[in-house]
């Protein structure tokens, strides 16, 4: 139970006492971006749990019985989850790894909620100042992959967390 006590500018105060039940569910609201070749560890959180929970992939392109391993030939390959709720690996592909249906179990209920994994590549981007362009580097291959012109002299850059956009600052 929880008390709640409430005070208005005049002074004048309330008082009301509830009951809150606490739902058993998932927590997390997505999974963060991976990138090709580079390791990968996301922990599903539960809430409301009473017991010990076991996790597991209801559906999608995820195959076993715990763990369960990502399909070979899509974005899931090189991923794994466990019966413990973490993601791992290292992917392969670039794509979207899902969607997926994890299911979540305690003693007394479940739950499910659809996740995916974005597999973007693993790249650098250098802003060159001199040529007026960006330089698209792959860091496995020690490569410059594409160089991209821009309007003036580029300063810095910054990439939108889900990889669709890179932001490069100009001069005035």
């Amino acid at each position: 139970e929880v008390t709640l006590r409430v005070t208005d500018s005049g002074g004048a105060t309330g008082t009301r006492t509830e009951t809150l039940t606490v739902a058993f569910g998932l927590m997390n609201q997505a999974l963060r971006n991976g990138l090709v070749g580079m390791a990968y560890v996301q922990q599903l959180v539960t809430g409301g749990a009473t017991g010990s929970v076991a996790f597991s992939i209801a559906s999608g392109p995820f195959s076993g019985s715990g763990p369960f391993d990502g399909a070979v030939g899509t974005p899931c390959e090189g991923l794994r989850f466990t019966t413990l709720g973490r993601f791992e690996g290292t992917p392969t592909t670039v794509g979207v790894c899902g969607p997926f249906v994890v299911h979540v179990a305690d003693g007394t209920g479940s739950a499910e909620r659809t996740y995916q994994i974005r597999v973007l590549p693993a790249v650098a981007y250098v802003a060159n100042n001199g040529p007026g362009t960006v330089s698209i580097i792959d860091p496995a291959a020690a490569a410059e992959v594409a160089v991209v012109p821009v309007p003036g002299q580029p300063g810095a850059g910054a990439v939108r967390p889900d990889g669709e956009r890179v932001y490069v600052t100009l001069p005035r």
